[in-house]
């Protein structure tokens, strides 16, 4: 076979580009991004599996500004020529789009009340569920009450 036709033919394992093997710190990174948005998740009853990428997305978020909050801290904002070092505008850049992606999911008390006036996607209020059953309770007693006393009052 001539070195043309080797460059032509396909490879034995054809790669597609979309499955890479990570390095350890890039795993360990992604266990930690992973376990983040489990425990959102399990937080946030009200989200369904639509929502899990941009879940991963926040805890992504989160950790990455973590990172980029410690270099800040590590070092200073200020560059030598006085000015806000650039890695200060990312971060602010950063949790603005975190912000922004917790606010779609619900994360703030805003946003939860916002999802809670349109109707979909509300969280369980637990408090307010159970005033609705003790609101029927009590006039489901009151209703055999009454009806306890007019039989009383019937057969007595």
């Amino acid at each position: 076979m001539s070195d043309d036709a080797k460059a032509l033919a396909a490879p034995k394992h054809a790669s597609t580009g979309l499955y890479v093997r990570a390095s350890a710190g890039l795993r360990l990174r992604d266990k930690k991004v992973e376990r983040l948005a489990r425990k959102v998740r399990d937080a946030l009853p009200w989200l369904e599996p639509a929502d899990f990428p941009a879940v991963r997305t926040w805890a992504e978020m989160e950790y990455l500004a973590g990172q980029v909050y410690a270099a800040l801290r590590a070092g200073s904002v200020i560059n030598v020529k006085g000015e806000a070092r650039r890695l200060l505008h990312d971060y602010r850049q950063m949790r603005i789009a975190q912000a922004s992606i917790a606010a779609s999911l619900g994360m703030t008390p805003a946003s939860r009340m916002a999802l809670k006036a349109t109707g979909t996607r509300t969280a369980f209020d637990l408090p307010s569920e159970m005033l609705k059953n003790v609101t029927e309770i009590g006039e489901s007693r009151a209703a055999e009450r009454a009806q306890r006393a007019q039989e009383n009052k019937d057969g007595g």
